[in-house]
């Protein structure tokens, strides 16, 4: 048996004889070398150069895309002057309609039932003059075009079908003493202007119209103004027209910086402010000094008790007076809602502690 190298070798052997009889009969012949001799070429002269129009391809384009650039326009030398504008018409504003207020009612507020602070449950007894029938009404009834939307206790409230309220009064008394019928009176009795930026106060009458320090912040919409986070003083909100503010020469926007030389920005100047106004008596004078738009003004109030239409008269009575007070505490709760007082929180308090100490008591 023949060793695997012999195979190999022979099989090696036998690759390079064909590789050798491949390589010479493939082989190239290679031609032979031949001189070159230089030839000799006439030079034609140059013919005449061709003008080409570039325009004619553009115009005869394949995909269309060509279009023609129009000449522009010539402007038309127009001739003499031109014609005068037209004159303008004034069109005519047509006028506001003004507006149509009804008649009042022909019907009289015989009684009140007031059973809670809720209206719904509230009913108020009104008779028909031209019928003399009495009919119980509660908060929604309707008496016409008329309907009723408020029930206090001492009056009512309806809206019209055009908008405007109507209100009947149980007493005669009780329309005198209303805080929304004194608003509408003018202020003359209560401030007087003497020269530019001096004026009377007659403060009789300031405490008839505004009888507590809320009522006052309330009707001014009083605001603590900050500058850049400290407290500058008050603002006043919305001074509307024939109202105290502007009878005091006030108005929307206005700064008061100080009163009698103390500044308003803290609440314990303001406190100081308030004690030393109510301790306040007739012929003593009031200096507010304000900004307005940047510029600072000063208002000069001083207390008198200048001469009233109504001198002379009865003192209003206890119950007139109680009247007026729950009138206008219900007006304030129906536009703000206020935290419990300490008074009330001690009456609490104390109610609680009854309550609790009684309960042993029983079950013995």
């Amino acid at each position: 048996m023949r060793h695997p190298f012999w195979i190999v070798n022979s099989t090696l052997l036998l690759l390079l004889i064909l590789a050798c009889a491949f390589l010479y009969f493939s082989r190239v012949s290679i031609p032979e070398r031949e001189s070159i001799k230089a030839t000799s070429y006439k030079i034609s002269p140059p013919k005449e150069s061709i003008a080409v129009d570039i325009s004619k391809i553009y115009e005869d384009d394949l995909f269309g895309t060509y279009s023609k650039e129009l000449p522009p326009p010539q402007e038309e030398k127009l001739g003499g002057t031109l014609p005068p504008p037209p004159t303008p018409h004034e069109v005519p504003v047509a006028k506001p309609a003004p507006p149509q207020f009804l008649e009042p009612l022909d019907i009289s507020l015989k009684g009140i039932m007031v059973i809670s602070h809720s209206n719904a449950r509230n009913g108020a007894i009104i008779e028909n003059n031209k019928t003399k029938i009495e009919k119980n009404y509660q908060v929604g009834d309707s008496i016409e075009d008329a309907q009723l939307i408020r029930i206090f206790s001492n009056k009512i409230i309806f809206l019209r079908s055009n908008g405007q309220q109507e209100v009947l009064y149980l007493r005669e008394q009780d329309a005198k003493i209303d805080p929304a019928f004194a608003v509408a009176q003018d202020w003359n009795r209560v401030v007087r202007q003497v020269t530019e930026g001096n004026y009377l106060l007659n403060p009789r009458a300031f405490g008839k119209r505004i009888q507590n320090l809320a009522e006052f912040i309330d009707m001014f919409n009083l605001v603590t103004a900050y500058r850049k986070g400290v407290s500058v003083g008050v603002q006043i909100g919305r001074v509307d027209q024939k109202s105290l503010g502007a009878e005091l020469a006030l108005q929307t926007g206005d700064l008061i910086t100080t009163i009698n030389g103390i500044p308003t920005g803290l609440t314990e100047d303001r406190i100081k402010i308030y004690k030393e106004i109510t301790s306040m008596g007739e012929g003593d004078k009031i200096t507010v000094e304000l900004s307005r738009r940047g510029q600072s003004r000063t208002l000069t109030f001083t207390l008198d008790e200048f001469k009233l239409p109504e001198e002379g008269k009865e003192e209003e009575t206890p119950k007139i007076k109680r009247l007026q007070e729950e009138e206008k505490a219900a007006i304030l709760r129906e536009k703000h809602t206020f935290a419990p007082t300490l008074h009330e929180i001690e009456n609490r308090e104390r109610q609680n502690m009854l309550r609790r100490g009684q309960a042993p008591q029983e079950n013995k």
